[in-house]
């Protein structure tokens, strides 16, 4: 049985059912064109902040107009006979989403993840050069749609934030583990954000592994042992998904002024990528992705090492004090002047077999 919506809505088939929502393929019967319209299941809705990011998406895409980008249609709700139902209306954006290539077992080439970074980069300029900027917040490969033509589009701007309309009582955390920057898990995106996760999904789309699922080291994940990719090219990767907001481009338009300098990623070189937006005098992007963060630096075992050397040394200085002068043979003392070091000591060794470990 064909359904109408609101007498002008015809459904033709279902495109795709999650656990808050579902979207169909339907026909704008005023205009005879194909549209997508996206439902809310309220009655599958974990709270009311499904309906806020419902509503934020039909207020983005309202006033967002690009290529690439779903266009605006129409927002409404009515009731059902389950209660009130939310609809919103958007471009049917024709192609499969890159999940489902990934899951068929099609990874990317180096060049075609070079000229796919080359494409979503542009989108990410657009929307960061709004003013306010805008902040997707989950970049990944289901909100990706790969069109016949060979172009992408970016979907699914229920999590968009405006980077100065921050929400009054904390913002709604929106984003899929993995994908998500260290910042961003902490509750503070920014636009540096969007670009970890658009390298995060690159790298994805190279190796066939979710970020998740790749080792770490010093927050940095390890992608270059299962894939050949070209040096500066890892590099470049590898600087977007800097675990610090600071190392990394500070916006789309930086990492796009990067990649367009060479036709092919073979083309990248670390001697072209130093200096492309540095944050601190005197380094190179190289020296600058190996900046030790303080977690890092706490995690050093040659720091525990010399706290370990530091309270022998004291020990030994308090007993040999303790036992050839006078004035500081009393046990309060020695309490002090020995207790103390071997404590900090003691310290020490387990900070070294805790950093060593890790």
């Amino acid at each position: 049985m064909i359904q109408i919506l609101v007498d002008r809505y015809e459904i033709n088939q279902e495109l795709s059912r999650g656990a808050q929502g579902q979207t169909f393929a339907v026909v704008d019967l005023q205009s005879n064109r194909p549209v997508a319209i996206k439902e809310l299941l309220l009655a599958n809705a974990a709270d009311w902040k499904a309906i806020e990011l419902f509503e934020r998406e039909a207020h983005a895409l309202r006033s967002l107009d690009h290529p690439a980008i779903p266009s605006y249609v129409d927002a409404f709700h009515c009731e059902g006979d389950k209660g009130e139902r939310y609809f919103l209306i958007q471009e049917l954006i024709e192609g499969e989403d890159l999940k489902t290539r990934i899951d068929d077992g099609r990874l990317f080439t180096e060049q075609e993840a070079y000229s796919f970074l080359q494409e979503l980069l542009q989108i990410l300029c657009y929307l960061q050069d709004l003013s306010p900027p805008v902040i997707h917040r989950d970049i990944k490969p289901s909100n990706i749609i790969a069109r016949p033509d060979g172009s992408f589009a970016l979907v699914d701007f229920g999590g968009v934030q405006m980077t100065v309309a921050q929400t009054i009582g904390g913002s709604t955390m929106v984003g899929t583990t993995g994908y998500m920057a260290p910042e961003h898990l902490l509750g503070r995106a920014v636009p540096a954000s969007d670009l970890y996760s658009l390298a995060a999904t690159t790298v994805h789309l190279l190796t066939g592994r979710a970020p998740h699922e790749l080792s770490t080291q010093r927050m940095r994940l390890q992608f270059r042992h299962l894939q050949p990719i070209s040096p500066g090219f890892a590099f470049f990767l590898e600087r977007m998904l800097a675990p610090t907001a600071e190392i990394r481009f500070q916006s789309a338009r930086q990492a796009a002024e990067v990649l367009a300098s060479s036709p092919t990623p073979q083309g990248l070189t670390r001697a072209g990528l130093a200096g492309a937006g540095m944050k601190r005098a005197g380094l190179t992007d190289e020296q600058l992705l190996t900046v030790p963060t303080i977690r890092d630096r706490i995690a050093n075992p040659q720091f525990a090492a010399v706290v370990i050397g530091l309270g022998t040394f004291a020990t030994v200085l308090g007993t040999l004090l303790h036992l050839f002068t006078e004035w500081i043979r009393a046990d309060t003392y020695f309490a002090i002047l020995v207790g103390i070091p071997v404590t900090i000591t003691v310290i020490g060794l387990l900070w070294f077999l805790w950093a060593y470990e890790r």
